[in-house]
C-alpha cells in the first residue's frame, strides 16, 4: 500500500504532503502539540518545584535541557523527512524518460503514476520514493515506511543515490542534444 500523495499540495510547499482525512489531521495535531507541550510541562514543574524550596536546580536544568533538545531533534526530524529535493531537468516528458531508466536501474517499481508524478516502492524494506514533474524541475523524496505505513524517517542514502544517478544522466543528455 502506498501514501496518497497531495501533487499540488506539494508542489506550492515543496514538502511531502500527504492527502488526509479529518481524523488523520485532528491526530497529527495533536500528536505535533504533544512533542511542543512535553518541554513546556517540564519547565513549569520545575519552576513550581523551586519555587517550594528544592535546593538541587542543576538537576532540573539538565533535565529541561535535555528534553528541550530531544524534543526539537525529533520535531526537525520529521518536518525534514518530508521536504522535496529539487533537480533541475529539460521538460516533463525527457525528464520521465531519464528518471523510469534511473529507477530501472535502482530495481524501484512504479506502484502510481501520473503525468505528473510517479510514486514507487522497493520491496521488503518499504522504501517510498516520491517523483513529481513540475516543468523543468525534478522533485524528489524518499522515505523509510514502518509495515502500518507510518513514516519512519527519511531514506537519505536512496535519495542521493536516486539524485546522483539523475545528475549524471541529465549532464549525459544536456551534452549530447546541444
Amino acid at each position: 500500500m502506498i501514501l496518497e500523495i497531495d501533487v499540488s499540495k506539494t508542489i506550492k510547499e515543496q514538502n511531502l504532503a500527504f492527502k488526509q482525512g479529518y481524523f488523520h489531521k485532528v491526530l497529527s495535531l495533536i500528536f505535533k502539540a504533544v512533542i511542543i507541550s512535553l518541554p513546556v510541562f517540564a519547565i513549569a514543574y520545575t519552576i513550581q518545584d523551586l519555587l517550594q524550596g528544592y535546593k538541587d536546580y542543576l538537576e532540573y536544568l539538565i533535565v529541561n535541557v535535555l528534553a528541550l533538545i530531544a524534543c526539537f531533534v525529533f520535531f526537525d526530524s520529521i518536518r525534514n523527512s518530508l521536504k522535496m529535493e529539487i533537480i533541475k531537468g529539460k521538460n516533463i516528458e525527457q525528464n520521465k524518460a531519464i528518471v523510469l531508466e534511473c529507477l530501472e536501474e535502482l530495481q524501484l517499481y512504479t506502484v502510481a503514476e501520473s503525468f505528473n508524478y510517479l510514486i514507487t516502492h522497493k520491496g521488503f524494506y518499504q522504501k517510498q520514493v516520491t517523483i513529481i514533474f513540475k516543468g523543468q524541475d525534478i522533485l524528489i523524496n524518499a522515505l523509510h515506511l514502518s509495515r502500518g505505513n507510518e513514516i519512519q524517517y527519511k531514506s537519505s542514502r536512496m535519495q542521493n543515490e536516486l539524485k546522483n544517478n539523475l545528475e549524471a544522466k541529465l549532464k549525459v543528455k544536456r551534452y549530447t542534444t546541444v
